[in-house]
C-alpha cells in the first residue's frame, strides 16, 4: 500500500470520527435549547395561571364587597320602612 492510500484512509477515518463527534454535539446543543425552551412555555403557564388564579381571587372579593354593599343598602332601607311605619303607628295612638 502506498502512503497516499494511507494517508486518504487516516483522512477518511479522521473525518468521519470528526464528523459523527460534531453530529452529537449539535443534537445535545438542539436538545439542550428544546428542553430550555419547554421550561421557559412551563414557567411562563406556571406564570400565567398565577395570575388567572389572583384575578379570579380578587374578582370573588369585588363581588363579595358589592353584594355586602347591597345587602347593607337593602336593610338601611328595610330599617328605615319599619322606622317610618312605627312612627306612623306611634302617631295614631
Amino acid at each position: 500500500m502506498s502512503t497516499d492510500a494511507i494517508t486518504v484512509i487516516v483522512v477518511a477515518v479522521l473525518a468521519a470520527g470528526l464528523t459523527f463527534a460534531i453530529v452529537r454535539l449539535l443534537d445535545r446543543l438542539t436538545r439542550r435549547d428544546a428542553e430550555t425552551e419547554a421550561r421557559r412555555i412551563v414557567e411562563e403557564a406556571n406564570r400565567n395561571a398565577e395570575n388567572r388564579k389572583k384575578e379570579a381571587e380578587l374578582e370573588i372579593k369585588e363581588v363579595a364587597i358589592q353584594q355586602r354593599a347591597a345587602g347593607e343598602k337593602e336593610h338601611g332601607q328595610i330599617r328605615q320602612e319599619l322606622h317610618e311605619r312605627e312612627r306612623l303607628l306611634d302617631k295614631r295612638q
